[in-house]
């Protein structure tokens, strides 16, 4: 949460208060654009977190930036919908008057840390907010070696490979899952430009 921290004292420095720097974002006032994308020492932080490309053009993600204002003061754990399943949307209108309706439940917006051995078994689970805890999520979703592992099977190693064999694999379910999509996600192709030659 260090980062965090950083980057709300920053807000705080530049409009004395975070109402001010939220009342700021409401409205679209260009100063807290500007301050965000070109005067902060955190510009770039700040533009992975709150800004999207779009077409060419850098679009300010208001919600995630005035959500990260409002929480300011709860831990990482934090979930909008601590104890409640149900139906909503981020108009607070009529549910048969919009179209954009989903299931919110416990946790929806968090990411689980969970343990990495026995040791951790009587330990509380966490759950990081994507928002105030992007540091740590990020790190968590980060590629990982997997080591130590031996390959099942008979035959020389290269026959066990070519079997496709399974692979045990013993610790974090969420981590060894993103890992493994990353690892067997094929790779992004550049869509190449056809000329026609007369």
């Amino acid at each position: 949460m260090k980062k965090e921290n950083e980057l709300i004292n920053d807000i705080k420095e530049q409009f004395s208060s975070l109402m001010n720097a939220r009342s700021l974002a409401v409205s679209n006032d260009k100063r807290i654009l500007e301050f965000l994308l070109e005067n902060s020492n955190f510009k770039a932080e700040y533009k992975e977190r709150f800004f999207e490309e779009q077409c060419g053009a850098l679009i300010f993600k208001k919600d995630d930036f005035l959500n990260f204002l409002d929480l300011k003061l709860l831990s990482a754990s934090y979930t909008s919908f601590s104890n409640k399943i149900g139906l909503g949307t981020s108009e607070k209108r009529f549910l048969k008057n919009n179209e954009n309706v989903v299931l919110n439940f416990p946790f929806k917006d968090g990411v689980i840390k969970g343990g990495q051995s026995r040791d951790d078994d009587k330990s509380t689970e966490l759950f990081f907010n994507n928002i105030l805890a992007k540091s740590e999520i990020d790190v968590l979703f980060a590629p990982k070696v997997l080591n130590n592992f031996e390959l099942l099977g008979k035959g020389n190693i290269n026959e066990v490979l070519e079997n496709k064999p399974n692979l045990l694999i013993k610790g974090n379910n969420l981590i060894a899952l993103h890992t493994l999509k990353e690892y067997f996600s094929p790779p992004k192709r550049k869509k190449q430009s056809q000329t026609n030659l007369h």
